[in-house]
């Protein structure tokens, strides 16, 4: 009986073990969630810059999402981060300290007193500021450091017109792509729109100064660079999305080469038949099937963004991401906090082959809300269309665009996920290994009959 005991004891330990690891693995999960704010690095330097070039002043003629934003920023960075960040004017002369030094800086008082004359006391703008040169003065030296930039990013060089955003283009172009190799640099563009009253310079007229004699709305922007972790660091707790004006946003990671969010095979919003191989993170789907009298196969993963610096806005939008193989990302869906992946997303097709090798990832391709704000004519804007436009937009994010693909691989990153139909090779599954219990009851069968014999 001893013999007995023994051996029903080790089919215990066979037959719970792969529910023990779900169990460890909810738990771990967990752990992870909890502790993803606290095993980031605490050391990261902040630095916000204010681009106070004449075209800015209509920001700031006034309360305005712009001002609400910043003084949101700078309140958050101290309340999360334990940590003042450095506060800067900037132009094409170069940056200026915005508050004196050696004094406890009161951010929100100063954001409020924020007007156009006073933001050029400690630092004189000069006659023109073009949104690369400031780009490139703001994003020297980034080792844990991340610098945001709040600027209306007109692309203007005085008297060029649309010849001089493309020699910007190229610019950028030719400067991002040394800093993404240099200085491992990754970006995240915000957008947001503000109350505006002042001077509008015309670009596609030389510069030419428009008077707007009533509030009207404009866009501006918060670029943010950085290391993808520091970047990361800086999501996990600041959520840009709250405050006031906020409408898009759009991400550029550097050194992707081997980035791939942990992710699993589900059985969620499935349609047809399928199994996986265990464990699930092996990302092979085996015997799937086609639903019943249908061509339609459909399967489901579970993935952790959160290691990466995306915003809610772009993971959620399906365009942003690539697949191929015939499927199609049909659903992204955000999954609770305490979960330890992210998202779930639904995949769809009507030609299920016999092998398919899926890969996703989200694109460097620059999405479709960048390009619709990009404008080369702003001669009219108390027009509601320019209103939400910026000229050269578009040229500038293409030449940042263009340096990152130029510098990493096709895709942000990469989920790869085989498919495989019934009889087309591995057929290990997620079902319960019963060999295992036929193997203990044929041994279990010979103890008795070898007793009984006795």
């Amino acid at each position: 009986m001893r013999k007995l005991f023994i051996l029903l004891f080790l089919f215990q330990i066979v037959f719970f073990g792969c529910k023990n690891d779900n169990i460890q693995n909810k738990k771990a999960g967990k752990f992870l969630v909890d502790n993803l704010v606290s095993s980031q690095n605490t050391n990261v330097k902040f630095n916000v810059f204010i681009e106070n070039s004449g075209s800015m002043d209509g920001y700031i003629s006034q309360p305005s999402e712009f001002k609400d934003v910043i003084r949101s920023f700078t309140s958050d960075i101290p309340t999360y981060f334990n940590s003042n960040p450095g506060f800067y004017f900037v132009n094409s002369n170069g940056t200026c300290e915005a508050l004196p030094k050696n004094t406890t800086p009161d951010y929100s008082k100063f954001i409020t007193d924020l007007s156009p004359a006073n933001s050029k006391l400690t630092c004189n703008p000069g006659s023109n500021s073009s949104i690369d040169n400031i780009i490139d003065l703001c994003t020297k030296d980034m080792t844990n450091k991340v610098s945001i930039i709040f600027s209306d990013c007109v692309l203007s060089y005085k008297g060029t017109k649309e010849d001089g955003a493309k020699s910007a283009e190229a610019n950028i172009k030719m400067f991002m792509s040394k800093k993404i190799k240099t200085e491992n640099l990754s970006t995240i563009v915000i957008k947001f729109n503000s109350k505006f009253k002042g001077k509008y310079y015309n670009e596609s007229n030389g510069g030419k100064a428009i008077q707007i004699p009533t509030v009207i709305n404009r866009p501006f922007y918060a670029l943010v660079f950085g290391e993808s972790k520091t970047l990361n660091y800086l999501l996990s707790r600041v959520n840009f999305k709250k405050y006031s004006g906020y409408e898009l946003s759009y991400t550029l990671l550097s050194n992707n080469k081997n980035s791939s969010p942990n992710s699993i095979i589900t059985y969620e919003n499935k349609k047809g038949s399928f199994e996986f191989v265990k464990p699930a993170s092996q990302m092979k789907v085996v015997k799937a099937e086609t639903k019943k009298a249908t061509s339609e196969f459909q399967f489901s993963i579970n993935s952790d963004f959160r290691n990466l610096p995306f915003c809610d806005d772009y993971l959620m939008d399906i365009k942003n991401y690539s697949v191929n193989e015939n499927f199609k990302l049909k659903v992204i869906e955000k999954i609770d906090n305490t979960n330890r992946y992210s998202h779930l997303l639904t995949f769809y097709t009507n030609d299920l082959k016999q092998v398919s090798n899926l890969t996703l990832g989200i694109k460097y391709a620059i999405p479709e809300w960048v390009k619709n704000t990009g404008s080369d004519i702003d001669d009219n804007p108390m027009d509601t269309a320019q209103q939400k436009q910026t000229f050269g937009f578009n040229r500038l994010m293409m030449g940042v665009s263009e340096a990152y693909i130029a510098n990493n691989d096709s895709l942000q990153f990469k989920i790869p996920i085989s498919i495989n139909k019934s009889g087309s090779g591995n057929s290990s599954s997620s079902k319960f290994p019963w060999w295992i219990f036929i193997i203990v009851a044929i041994i279990l069968g010979l103890f008795i009959y070898l007793k009984n014999k006795m």
